[in-house]
């Protein structure tokens, strides 16, 4: 048995980043333990089988909520079972079940089970830190466009489909409480029929989610239950709700570059990054896409 743990925490305090890279990690089949931690500190400081109609099993989508009462027993089972103080179960956008977390402070978050996706954080009396995209697809047929989706057990492009498919699936509930007026989720996700026709490996995976005060940490384990070693990237697509006219990106001078064209995207031009950068976005607008590209490539 293997476990592989990441681990961060956004807070709500001036903006800075710190990201571990992202690489592929080899689950072994043996008895020693393998550990790894990520720690990103975040800071934003803002006054945040049977095939179904959407050709996923139907045990992968999502159930929605009754029309007549507006909350879908499972939402009401579910928070008979692990609702506590500071985390209640209801039904969210599009009938989707989703896990509130509150604080004593007054700061909240919302999880969605389909996916295992944070959509929102506001601190105490403070907007949200967390960004949806107004397009985004609450239907439980496609993952959710904004929050914290998840990349596993592949990040972007690769064998399989594009990051993998633990955005797109419904994970369980594992665990509750409040400790010390820290509301807690612990979320998990263990093999299907759907996920061993993409990827055929076994395994289990938790992710836990603590409310703070003026903090919002997570850690991840990923733990090979097979009797074969897998290898796997992953990573939380962070959504952060921001002031485009105010952001700019730095210190990428030498990195290599992968720029995905508009009019050509799947045939992707690599180089390396020439300018100083710390360009505003609304005085260089072309700098948005590479930013977050290049971003992405030294990073992640």
């Amino acid at each position: 048995m293997a476990l592989l743990k990441l681990s961060s925490a956004i807070c709500s305090s001036a903006f800075a980043l710190g990201v571990a890279p992202s690489l592929p990690h080899a689950a072994s089949t043996s008895s020693r333990s393998l550990s790894w931690k990520r720690s990103s500190p975040f800071h934003g400081a803002l006054p945040s089988t049977v095939s179904s109609p959407s050709g996923l099993p139907s045990s992968v989508v999502a159930p929605r909520a009754s029309q007549a009462t507006g909350v879908s027993a499972e939402a009401e089972n579910l928070n008979e079972k692990y609702g506590t103080e500071g985390v209640k179960v209801q039904s969210g956008e599009g009938g989707l079940t989703k896990v509130v977390l509150s604080g004593r402070d007054g700061s909240e978050a919302e999880v969605y089970l389909y996916g295992g996706c944070v959509t929102s954080w506001k601190a105490a009396g403070g907007k949200d830190l967390l960004f949806v995209r107004p397009d985004a697809v609450f239907t439980g047929k496609k993952p959710i466009s904004g929050g914290l989706p998840h990349c596993f057990p592949q990040f972007g492009p690769g064998v399989i489909q594009q990051h993998g498919f633990a955005r797109n699936v419904t994970w369980d509930i594992a665990s509750t409480q409040n400790d010390g007026g820290s509301p807690t989720l612990v979320l998990g996700l263990k093999p299907s029929d759907y996920s061993r026709s993409i990827w055929n490996y076994e395994f289990s995976v938790t992710f836990k989610i603590v409310l703070g005060e003026k903090k919002l940490t997570t850690e991840m384990v990923v733990e090979n239950t097979d009797t074969k070693s897998f290898s796997f990237t992953t990573a939380l697509h962070s959504y952060f709700r921001a002031d485009v006219s105010k952001t700019s990106v730095t210190g990428l001078k030498g990195c290599k570059r992968l720029d995905k064209p508009y009019e050509d995207p799947a045939n992707p031009v690599e180089g390396s990054e020439d300018r100083i950068c710390g360009y505003h976005v609304h005085e260089h607008p072309k700098c948005v896409g590479i930013g977050q590209r290049t971003w992405r490539e030294a990073f992640h």
